[in-house]
């Protein structure tokens, strides 16, 4: 403080701020708003003086006034009238889950935990149930079972209280016609007015806006092409075919299934024989009549779905299936994200609910990038840090170059100018760090950061500090990290705190946040929050 003051002392009047302020961290304020801060921060036994001591100016830097995240980026601040396939949008896979995938429960939980996170697409595993009600759980595993309809009640509860923007319900359908019809009758009767039915008009080229959809639900699912049916029921030859890896998945876990289902309590279901699926699945007209704007087809080739698709039409892909697509034909890839909606999800290998870096498919513009919402990994903090921006509504903006008719190839810098701009965090220091895993016994930690950038292939870095022994309580770093980055929209920085040892070094904690939304200056809070995502 010494540095700024005009007496040399360690008390700082609104002047002194002021110029702190505008050198330091690029804030330009006036002296009205530097003596609210003093009046703000400074103890009250102070406070008559007007001047700001060492401990309001601690209290200062610690506030939010001073976090690194940009707090114009805390409420929505982006352009929230472009077509829906212009944005990334916060998705879950298995949503119902909360722990593995093969053996745990099944809880509306999920759904609710996943809704008060900004999570706008949740996954629906239907199935037939007990008294003719469809119930949700994952086929042929030992997975717990809940019932639809309660699932719904939950979700028209919570859909719209983190965020007011579209909620795509993704249904993964595997019950019989008359359950179908039943579904059908749940979406209806339990969204009520929240519920898109109106079908797509036939003059749209285009996805409406999030917000023309505000506080809609959608259905996404299969659905069929007349003819139709005298018996309400419609069939297309492509619905002969398994429709994509997780179907695949599906019948292998269903040949593999012998052992029974255990006995469940409360909410959850009794055990049910399970029929093995059909060769040719089936959709009720009441079920297909839902679909609208996101209408689920087998994927064929990007030309097939440039010449024959309309906009609304979409696939899934497995994460390895995508990651392929991503790198052999990126380009074509993008292309195709501007104007359809591609949803991603987790390969069937991942039964303890791990996550993949869900970096590659935003790089060529997939909205629907599905992550196990349970698992708190570092591809789900990357996640969390790309949607913690824009208010934390789930929907963000994709960078334009993503989104205009020009072509993109991924792989290529979309930066055009002599230089590309760079990011120079300054690591100053950390405060009362505790020992991995909240260890009360142990060595006293040797802390250091490390700080790693996700997004263009062309940033991807990482780099670190030094680390200061045996100090847990206030190490000092004071090191400056420069990176290039040449797509400052994709880029995240992960900063992470690690304890330096011979063996391992391990996480003491982490934080997150996009390149676009940290602010300049120094960032000491930093830290704070580092602290509070502990490991």
């Amino acid at each position: 403080m010494k540095k700024y003051s005009v007496s040399k002392s360690v008390l700082w009047g609104s002047e002194e701020l002021r110029n702190f302020l505008q050198k330091e961290q690029n804030m330009i304020l006036s002296m009205e708003e530097c003596e609210a801060l003093i009046e703000e921060y400074e103890p009250e036994d102070n406070k008559i003086s007007g001047y700001l001591s060492l401990e309001g100016f601690q209290q200062f830097l610690l506030s939010p006034d001073q976090d690194i995240f940009n707090k114009k980026h805390r409420i929505i601040y982006q352009d929230m009238t472009q077509p829906l396939a212009h944005y990334y949008i916060a998705s879950s896979h298995n949503t119902y889950l909360i722990s593995g995938q093969l053996i745990g429960d099944s809880s509306i939980e999920g759904y609710i935990q996943a809704l008060g996170r900004g999570c706008r697409c949740l996954e629906l595993d239907t199935w037939d149930g007990p008294d003719g009600e469809p119930i949700i759980f994952h086929g042929y595993t030992l997975t717990s079972r809940i019932f639809l309809r309660d699932v719904l009640e939950a979700i028209k509860k919570y859909a719209f209280r983190a965020s007011q923007y579209p909620v795509i319900l993704s249904i993964e359908n595997h019950c019989s016609l008359p359950y179908q019809v039943k579904m059908a009758e749940h979406f209806r009767n339990i969204l009520g007015k929240y519920l898109y039915t109106d079908p797509v008009g036939d003059d749209e080229e285009e996805f409406p806006s999030p917000e023309v959809l505000a506080r809609k639900i959608f259905i996404k699912s299969k659905q069929l092409k007349p003819p139709r049916l005298e018996d309400g029921v419609m069939m297309a030859p492509e619905e002969f075919m398994l429709e994509d890896e997780e179907e695949r998945e599906e019948a292998i876990r269903s040949m593999m299934a012998a052992a029974p289902t255990p006995d469940l309590e409360g909410n959850e279901l009794p055990d049910l024989p399970m029929a093995a699926p059909s060769h040719a699945p089936r959709i009720a007209e009441a079920l297909s009549d839902l679909v609208n704007y996101f209408s689920a087809k087998r994927f064929g080739s990007f030309s097939e779905c440039r010449v024959c698709w309309q906009f609304n039409e979409m696939s899934s892909f497995s994460e390895t299936v995508a990651l392929n697509l991503a790198y052999s034909e990126g380009e074509a890839f993008v292309a195709h994200n501007r104007r359809h909606v591609s949803r991603i999800y987790p390969k069937g290998t991942r039964t303890d609910s791990t996550n993949y870096d869900p970096v590659p498919y935003w790089s060529v513009g997939c909205q629907l990038v599905a992550l196990n919402y349970q698992t708190w990994d570092e591809p789900m903090y990357i996640h969390e840090a790309k949607f913690s921006q824009n208010g934390k509504c789930g929907y963000v903006l994709k960078p334009k170059y993503l989104t205009d008719k020009a072509s993109y190839d991924p792989s290529k810098s979309p930066f055009s100018g002599p230089n590309p701009p760079t990011r120079s965090p300054q690591i100053i220091s950390a405060q009362f760090l505790p020992k991995p895993n909240r260890a009360e016994d142990g060595e006293v930690v040797d802390p250091y950061v490390s700080v790693k950038v996700y997004g263009h292939p062309l940033d991807a870095q990482k780099k670190k500090t030094k680390f200061i022994s045996n100090n847990g309580f206030n190490p000092m770093w004071n090191q400056t990290l420069k990176f290039v980055i040449n797509a400052p929209e994709e880029a995240i920085f992960n900063f992470r705190v690690k304890d330096e040892n011979v063996t391992s070094n391990q996480l003491i904690g982490q934080f997150a946040l996009p390149c676009t939304s940290m602010c300049e200056g120094e960032e000491l809070l930093l830290f704070v929050q580092i602290i509070l995502v502990l490991a």
